[in-house]
C-alpha cells in the first residue's frame, strides 16, 4: 500500500459517486446523457470534495450518498426484494467507509426524502409493503453490521472529544448525556474559534 494505490482508492471513489449522480439524473430525473454527465462531475470536482481529499472518509461518504439515495427512491417507488437489497447494501457501505456525522445527517436526508416523496410527489410511503421491506432491509444492515458495532462499543471508552465536559464525565465515561447528544446532532459540541475571528467549526461542518 504506497501513495499510487492511495491515488487509485481516490479515483475510484470519485467514479462510484460520479456513477451515482449519473443514475440519479438519467433515470429519476430523467436528464439526458450530456447534462447527467455534467452534473456527475460537477458532484464530484465540487468545493468540499477537493478540499476533503485529505479526509478519505469524507471522500467515502461522497462516493456513496448518491447510490444510498438512488437505492432509497426505487425502493419508495418499487418496494421490492431487490430494491430492498439494494438499499440495504449501500447503507452498509455508508456504515463502514463514512464518517460517523456523515451517517447521521443521511440518516436525517432520508426521512425528509421519505416526506418529501409523500407529501409533494403523492408517493404512498405509508403502506405495508414499504415498511415491510424497510424493515426487512433495517434487519440486514444490522446484521452486517454486527462485527462494526461490536468493536465501536469495545473501543468507545479509550477515545474522547476534546477535553472533559464536567466533572460528572468520570462517572458517566463515553455514555455522558452531553456526548450521546452527538447521535441527534454530530456537531453540537464542536466549538474551535480560529485565530482573529468569530467562526466556530462547527459552522464551518454545517456549512
Amino acid at each position: 500500500y504506497d501513495f499510487s494505490v492511495l491515488h487509485l482508492e481516490y479515483l475510484c471513489y470519485h467514479i462510484v459517486g460520479a456513477s451515482g449522480i449519473y443514475k440519479i439524473c438519467k433515470q429519476i430525473f430523467l436528464l439526458t446523457s450530456k447534462s447527467s454527465v455534467i452534473a456527475a462531475l460537477v458532484y464530484v470536482l465540487s468545493g468540499i470534495t477537493v478540499s476533503c481529499s485529505q479526509f478519505m472518509a469524507y471522500i467515502a461518504s461522497i462516493a456513496i450518498l448518491p447510490w444510498l439515495f438512488y437505492c432509497f427512491i426505487l425502493l419508495i417507488k418499487k418496494p421490492s426484494i431487490q430494491t430492498c437489497l439494494n438499499f440495504a447494501l449501500s447503507t452498509f457501505l455508508l456504515v463502514s467507509w463514512s464518517y460517523p456525522a456523515g451517517i447521521i445527517i443521511s440518516f436525517y436526508s432520508l426521512l425528509a426524502l421519505a416526506f418529501l416523496a409523500h407529501f409533494i410527489f403523492d408517493f404512498d410511503v405509508i403502506n405495508k409493503k414499504f415498511f415491510g421491506f424497510l424493515l426487512l432491509s433495517i434487519t440486514i444492515i444490522v446484521a452486517l453490521s454486527l462485527p462494526l458495532i461490536y468493536t465501536t462499543v469495545q473501543t468507545l471508552p479509550f477515545f474522547s472529544r476534546s477535553e472533559k465536559l464536567t466533572g460528572l464525565n468520570n462517572d458517566f465515561g463515553y455514555l455522558h448525556p452531553s456526548s450521546l447528544l452527538t447521535f441527534f446532532n454530530p456537531f453540537h459540541n464542536i466549538s474551535i474559534p480560529y485565530a482573529d475571528t468569530t467562526f466556530l467549526f462547527q459552522n464551518v461542518n454545517i456549512g
